[in-house]
């Protein structure tokens, strides 16, 4: 039998991809530092993260089932009760798991429930400020994010310390006691390859808002002279590789193949979700961004990247390829993202050395 440095349980919140994507690195790291990791989510989440380490035990956990309709705040809020429900379900499932089971470390995505006083508890996330239309809300939401954080012996946050950063005020700012920073996470690995398509977009996040943007897409495409790739973002098995007129359509990639196709595009089009920023910092691609309608985090990412001249932006209302298609030559992309020092490496390093107080 191996003998492992630690037994980590890594579970991972299934909303949309871009947790279980922005993942897969630490997860790789971990291995790669003799750790024994078993996985843990739900959904397209959990399928991603079976197809990427087939070789790692897999658990599922009790789904949080959010269903976005309407304005973030207001969809949040009334589903405020089933996601304080799934937060108990899934910290009575954790609690059942450890009496039969011994793990090291506990390294939480987003999973707010899925901490234990007895077992090194860590939170991954790139939100302790969030971000609402109105500042009272803003700050009661942040406060009680940061009450449920301190729930966990530490805070890794996927940014760079100090400026310059990818989250701004997300991640940045005051009360960010118990927390390290590990850098960038990104499954893109960047090299150079010609570029064989006018644009790739790349679709995520809840719906019904990614199906309607996936239609969106795929009519202005077809109806663009160009040639273009659109992965839908789902995982279901029964979906094919298609090509519909001058659009190759995919349900869903891997790691290594959605690096070869983004790496062969002229330009990137995708939501402005963090974990797409930190992919896109790797690729050093222009990209054109589309922010989840109401969905304050992601509209305020997009504003910021346009306002530093980084990347262009258009809201899903109202999308127009062919005028995005035209300006995105005028912003400067992020040409190659800061150096880490290893900062992801480190965190885990300690890590293994670090006891239960």
């Amino acid at each position: 039998m191996p003998t492992y440095q630690k037994r980590i349980l890594y579970v991972v919140l299934n909303w949309g991809l871009g947790h279980a994507s922005r993942s897969i690195p630490v997860i790789k790291e971990l291995t790669k530092q003799n750790c024994e990791v078993t996985l843990g989510s739900d959904g397209r989440a959990g399928i991603l993260l079976q197809k990427e380490f087939p070789e790692l035990e897999y658990l599922e956990l009790p789904p949080y089932n959010i269903h976005y309709a309407g304005h973030f705040v207001w969809s949040m809020g009334t589903q405020l009760p089933k996601i304080l429900l799934a937060i108990r379900k899934e910290k009575q499932f954790l609690n059942q798991l450890l009496l039969n089971r011994k793990f090291d470390v506990i390294i939480s995505d987003n999973r707010y429930g899925c901490f234990h006083k007895s077992y090194t508890s860590i939170f991954l996330t790139h939100q302790l400020n969030i971000q609402l239309p109105f500042p009272g809300g803003s700050y009661f939401a942040s406060k009680s994010v940061k009450r449920f954080i301190r729930n966990f012996d530490t805070c890794w946050v996927p940014d760079f310390p100090g400026d310059p950063n990818l989250a701004g005020k997300l991640a940045h700012g005051k009360n960010t006691e118990n927390v390290i920073y590990i850098g960038s996470l990104s499954r893109i690995q960047y090299q150079e390859k010609e570029a064989i398509y006018d644009a790739v977009a790349v679709l995520s996040g809840p719906e019904p808002e990614r199906s309607r943007l996936e239609k969106i897409m795929l009519k202005q495409m077809r109806d663009h002279a160009g040639n273009f790739a659109l992965v839908k973002g789902i995982t279901d098995n029964n979906s094919k590789i298609l090509q519909i007129s001058n659009v190759k359509i995919f349900p869903y990639l891997l790691s290594k193949d959605l690096n070869e196709l983004m790496l062969s595009a002229k330009v990137i089009i995708c939501r402005s979700g963090y974990s797409s920023l930190m992919d896109l910092a790797k690729l050093r691609k222009p990209a054109i961004l589309i922010p989840t309608p109401g969905q304050t985090e992601q509209e305020y990412l997009a504003k910021r990247m346009l306002q530093q001249g980084i990347f262009y932006t258009q809201n899903q209302k109202g999308f127009d390829l062919k005028s995005a298609l035209q300006k995105y030559h005028n912003f400067k992309g992020l040409d190659e993202e800061r150096k880490d020092d290893g900062l992801l490496a480190k965190a885990i390093q300690n890590l293994i050395l670090r006891k239960k107080l």
